[in-house]
């Protein structure tokens, strides 16, 4: 990422990074300081550039590797080896609406303040003395983000506000909206920046085919199968991203896979951090679930390649490894939003739903085979389908909050928590809305199962 002057982010965070809280939100404190933002394009870009710093600042929110601790420990994928007041409940599927840290701040409120600093963006853009081409593509880049936003905060909470303006007084009163109406709009994001993003660029700054790849991710949430297919298809045939063959180098910053990726100002990722352990002998902060390390076939070069064990005290702990970097420095790793193994799968999964079973079996060979196992062929469809969920699943572990997610949009949720976790109860698809914003807009309802 471009390095951000202070002098510059700070008046621009007068403007766009006071709130706490997407209910509270504060009246920007003047327009003549929007006005000098975004009076040349230098001074935009910078604007837009604090963006993407503030996604990757706090640590385990939802953008700067929350998704892969929360969502993983209600699913079926992480453990998590010491007590915690936050954590527990994530793990045990019975989360309080007062749950402060996960819940509330690195999950809602922090997404909420994400798409108040986009909606802030694509306001001052849409005023700004600029050419009209910046115009376009920066605030491109800001409904990108955007719809990412919305996708996560829908999968994690049904329905939720759509907040689409920095207008406080009617933000704060807000209602949930309707889960196919906020559906809508991250397509409609997602479609506007795709029209208006650059072909060529680094994989730090979105272009077109980051919008495609991420518009197959959000149609195929939506049920549209065949646009799922195209998008997916349209960045794969491409052939400007392919698979790493060396499974340890997926996650470098230098990947050839990676389409679009989160790096920080200083530093590697969050999830390295939090994943690995500081030596051999200390126990993992987290470990993954025995029957996630059940689904991996033998031989597979994943589990070898992105996980690891330590054994202490005579017990073993098989942890997360994709991301290896544990320190700060060297910078070698960015936080992977989307690669070519999920579009793929996409791809697999739509052609499945259309009944192009022979080309479906073709997309989840490529990506066995990339594992070092064995093609499978002539499955039925309900067979293919269960078999592409299995590979979403050995591929796709602790990344963004797949695994949850995946369970809850095929419908096999209850199916498969119920044997997983005994205590399990189909409300706890969805987590609470905070009691904190609750309290502070009357408007909003909680989620069946935590009134």
């Amino acid at each position: 990422m471009h390095s951000i002057k202070y002098s510059l982010l700070t008046c621009f965070s007068c403007l766009l990074f006071a709130c706490e809280k997407f209910i509270s939100i504060p009246v920007p404190e003047t327009q003549v300081q929007a006005q000098r933002i975004f009076a040349d394009e230098r001074s935009a870009e910078a604007a837009l550039t604090g963006l993407y710093a503030q996604l990757t600042s706090t640590t385990l929110s939802l953008t700067n590797g929350g998704l892969a601790i929360y969502p993983a420990l209600s699913a079926d994928e992480l453990v998590n080896t010491a007590t915690s007041p936050d954590l527990d409940p994530f793990y045990t599927n019975s989360i309080p609406p007062t749950n402060s840290t996960g819940l509330n701040t690195r999950l809602w409120s922090a997404a909420y303040k994400y798409i108040y600093h986009c909606n802030s963006i694509i306001e001052q853009l849409e005023k700004a003395p600029l050419q009209q081409a910046f115009k376009n593509r920066a605030g491109a880049e800001a409904k990108l983000i955007r719809s990412l936003l919305y996708s996560l905060l829908l999968q994690m909470f049904n329905d939720v506000p759509l907040v689409r303006t920095t207008d406080y007084e009617t933000n704060a009163v807000m209602p949930r909206t309707a889960y196919s109406k906020v559906v809508e709009q991250v397509i409609a994001d997602a479609i506007d920046a795709f029209n208006n993003l650059p072909l060529n660029g680094t994989k730090a700054k979105p272009v077109k085919a980051t919008a495609a790849a991420l518009l197959a991710r959000y149609h195929l949430l939506a049920g549209n199968n065949t646009e799922a297919e195209k998008m997916a298809a349209s960045v794969i045939d491409a052939n400007t991203y392919t698979l790493v063959t060396n499974l340890n180098n997926t996650f470098l910053n230098t990947s050839p896979e990676t389409i679009w990726h989160l790096p920080k100002d200083q530093g590697n990722t969050s999830e390295g951090t939090t994943f690995v352990p500081s030596s051999a002998t200390v126990r993992p902060a987290y470990a993954l679930s025995n029957s996630l390390l059940n689904a991996f076939e033998p031989n597979d070069q994943r589990k070898t390649a992105w996980t690891k064990t330590n054994i202490v005290s005579g017990q073993s702990y098989t942890y997360p490894n994709k991301y290896k970097a544990r320190l700060a420095t060297p910078v070698t790793e960015a936080d992977v939003v989307i690669r070519l193994a999920e579009l793929i799968l996409i791809r697999a999964e739509a052609r499945t739903k259309q009944n192009k079973l022979f080309e479906a079996e073709a997309d989840l060979n490529s990506i066995r085979l990339r594992a070092g196992l064995t093609a499978i062929n002539n499955l039925s469809k309900e067979q293919l389908l269960l078999a592409i969920e299995k590979e979403r699943r050995t591929e796709l572990f602790t990344e963004w909050g797949h695994r949850w997610f995946d369970l809850k949009r095929t419908g096999r949720i209850h199916e498969v928590m119920q044997l997983e976790k005994p205590t399990w109860k189909q409300t706890a698809q969805w987590y609470p809305i905070p009691q904190n914003e609750l309290l502070r807009n009357s408007f909003l309802t909680q989620n069946p199962g935590y009134e």
